[in-house]
């Protein structure tokens, strides 16, 4: 059985902002609603789900102006991912399409201010597996293939979120999920909105059947030297 500590988490990118350096604690829960059953006569409680599931998120750390104030204070919908498992392909990772509810600030005499924010998912919560570590990569650079032991058919959602950026003359970078069924013959199956500027964040439903092995493939566009995108993706099946 492995256990997990702070040194562990891999990375955390709020709209593709690396804040993981700013953040002290992240506490997430995952609730299903239900609602009582019991009728009259009961003797014990049943309860039943109404189908509805929620997920709230908060982070808190040390209030820095140009660090996590700035993420925070976005009022946009913007991926928030984080892996709580290490920054290595095939771990567990979280995504969610984030919607920041409630800033807390606190200035406490003989200590740092701290900051808090928590956040609700304005689609849902996806779990499931590192595909790209957060790390530099260079045009054509593909991702190991992770192994899902089987394929699925109902599809999934891939996010993306990118920190740090030089083109070196290069018009874009476009990053790329594959499948395949062998771990050798692959085939794009969901392709993120070009990168041109960072920070840079994609929530990506793919549809359809995923074969069993899955990487990604970053692509810079036109011509330079030097380039490089910092960058993870996870993906999570249906």
């Amino acid at each position: 059985m492995a256990v997990f500590g702070s040194p562990d988490v891999g990375f955390v990118l709020l709209g593709g902002r690396s804040i993981a350096g700013d953040l002290t604690e992240i506490q997430d829960s995952f609730e299903v609603v239900l609602e009582e059953t019991t009728p009259l006569g009961a003797s014990d409680d049943t309860w039943a789900s109404v189908g509805v599931r929620k997920y709230e998120g908060t982070l808190s750390g040390i209030y820095s102006d140009s660090g996590i104030l700035t993420a925070f204070e976005s009022t946009a919908v913007q991926p928030l991912m984080y892996a709580l498992e290490g920054n290595t392909i095939g771990n567990e990772f979280v995504g969610i399409d984030a919607i920041r509810a409630v800033i807390t600030r606190q200035a406490t005499r003989d200590a740092l201010h701290r900051l808090e924010a928590s956040f609700k998912a304005s689609t849902r919560m996806d779990k499931g597996v590192i595909l790209s570590t957060h790390a530099a990569r260079a045009t054509a650079s593909t991702t190991a293939g992770v192994d899902n032991a089987a394929a699925t058919t109902a599809g999934g959602v891939a996010y993306l979120g990118a920190s740090v950026l030089a083109l070196g003359g290069y018009t874009n970078v476009v990053i790329t999920v594959e499948d395949s069924a062998n771990n050798s013959s692959f085939a794009t199956i969901g392709t993120f909105t070009a990168i041109t500027a960072v920070p840079a964040s994609q929530r990506l439903e793919i549809t359809g059947t995923i074969r069993r092995y899955t990487r990604t493939l970053a692509t810079f566009n036109g011509s330079g030297s030097s380039e490089s995108v910092t960058s993870a993706v996870g993906l999570a099946r249906n």
